[in-house]
């Protein structure tokens, strides 16, 4: 299974390097161009490919739900254990340079 943010062309090279029978979700465009639909690797590969956006959650209180009171208790009971790159308070212009030097892990707050 492949979550990617960024679409656009690489989605094709993303799809070649992907197991056969596996699931690519593009949920995001931060190429900023088309994302083609890569077929041959798709066909060949009977890969599954699917969009995503997270108004498919928020505006449907019962999924919204559903899916908070899962993610709770994934939490409470230790099974979601998020991971933090690094933890900087009052330095702003660090955590940004650290943020977009692209090194971080899980989550920088």
């Amino acid at each position: 299974m492949v979550f990617d943010p960024v679409g656009g062309p690489f989605v094709e090279t993303l799809a070649k390097a992907m197991a056969d029978e596996g699931i690519l979700i593009v949920y995001g465009s931060l190429a900023g161009a088309a994302t083609p639909y890569p077929h041959w690797s798709a066909a060949l590969k009977g890969l599954s490919i699917r969009g995503w956006v997270a108004s498919q959650i928020w505006n449907h209180p019962q999924r919204f739900t559903h899916f908070r009171d899962l993610i709770l208790r994934g939490l409470a009971g230790g099974h979601l254990r998020p991971v933090v790159a690094n933890i900087r308070t009052r330095r702003h212009r660090r955590a940004h340079r650290y943020l977009e030097s692209n090194q971080q892990v899980g989550r920088s707050s």
